[in-house]
């Protein structure tokens, strides 16, 4: 199977559970204002990402697996491939952490929009971790440490 399917389909995963948290926004009075807001936090943070973390992956120039956010970040300048920084790591979980919890207070509100928020972000995230990241080359990157450590022993 073609390692970018799994790019592919992880980006399809997240998008799909930002959809499911515009859903849930949906009943507020004021539905469009946030839900567009959530819109330009998502776009806000793919740039974030891109910046803190691809900006520097050695599979940048035309060989990310992931696909749209690599395309995104040949966009940007390029940064040297050093190793990441604190700055880094915490520019990265800011990107996307706030894509999750700025919708938390309307998925609160109905558990079913949180359980498939969660399960399909989840999803997303193993997608990512298991598929996409086992065929990247970024020795730097903290999930590609890990896997060559541990997954790649058994």
């Amino acid at each position: 199977m073609n390692y970018k399917y799994h790019g592919l389909m992880s980006m399809l995963l997240f998008s799909i559970a930002v959809f499911i948290a515009m859903a849930a926004m949906w009943p507020d009075e004021h539905r469009w204002w946030w839900i567009a807001g959530y819109a330009l936090v998502n776009i806000i943070s793919s740039v974030g990402v891109a910046w803190n973390y691809c900006a520097k992956c050695a599979c940048r120039p035309g060989n990310c697996s992931h696909i749209v956010i690599g395309m995104l970040a040949d966009y940007l300048p390029v940064r040297p491939q050093v190793p990441y920084t604190l700055g880094d790591y915490l520019g990265m979980a800011f990107s996307v952490g706030i894509v999750f919890l700025y919708p938390l207070y309307w998925l609160l509100q109905d558990w079913r929009f949180l359980i498939a928020f969660l399960a399909v972000g989840a999803l997303a995230g193993l997608e990512i971790f298991l598929a996409v990241c086992t065929h990247c080359v970024n020795h730097r990157c903290l999930a590609c440490k890990w896997q060559q450590r541990y997954l790649k022993k058994s």
